[in-house]
């Protein structure tokens, strides 16, 4: 159920698009300086042609500590995507990306991760996420993020992150 969720192919198969796909493919392995995002943005990169020419030149930051490893290093930075682009923030994505399209890949972007999450058999860190996803989509039908002062849902992201890293084997 989940490889098709990875697997998805552009249908624009004609000439001009398969030579731009491997110009751009090129273009994202080199782009990034930050090596845990970048599988992340090939990933979305390869589920269409629209979605490739979204990802942005330069990509944020990584979320997830070192402590945490992988796999679940990289089904965690794709979850986090998710939320960021439900957030209308993103650390692959082009500013200026539709919100339609920013919504999609933010979805996709979730349910990648969840399948690479479930695909650990950890299901600490299964449940884990599960509450934390629950818990920041119940704060954000409450309203926007605060300008400024304390952001209770980043504090749960942090709260996760590191109970997860707490459960790593690599936390001793």
């Amino acid at each position: 159920m989940c490889g098709n969720i990875v697997s998805v192919e552009s249908s624009d198969t004609s000439p001009a698009s398969s030579s731009s796909h491997d110009a751009q493919g090129a273009h994202l392995e080199q782009r990034s300086q930050d090596a845990q995002l970048a599988p992340l943005a090939q990933r979305i990169g390869t589920v269409s042609v629209r979605w490739r020419k979204a990802l942005a030149a330069e990509l944020g930051s990584a979320r997830v500590p070192a402590t945490i490893t992988a796999p679940l290093d990289a089904a965690i930075e794709a979850i986090y995507e998710g939320y960021a682009l439900h957030e209308d923030a993103s650390r692959v994505l082009r500013d200026g990306t539709s919100e339609q399209l920013r919504l999609l890949i933010g979805d996709w972007c979730y349910a990648a991760g969840l399948c690479d999450v479930a695909a650990t058999n950890d299901l600490d860190a299964v449940g884990t996420l599960a509450d934390l996803i629950a818990d920041t989509a119940a704060l954000a039908a409450e309203g926007p993020r605060p300008a400024h002062g304390v952001d209770v849902r980043e504090i749960r992201w942090d709260t996760a992150l590191a109970s997860l890293a707490s459960q790593s084997p690599n936390a001793n």
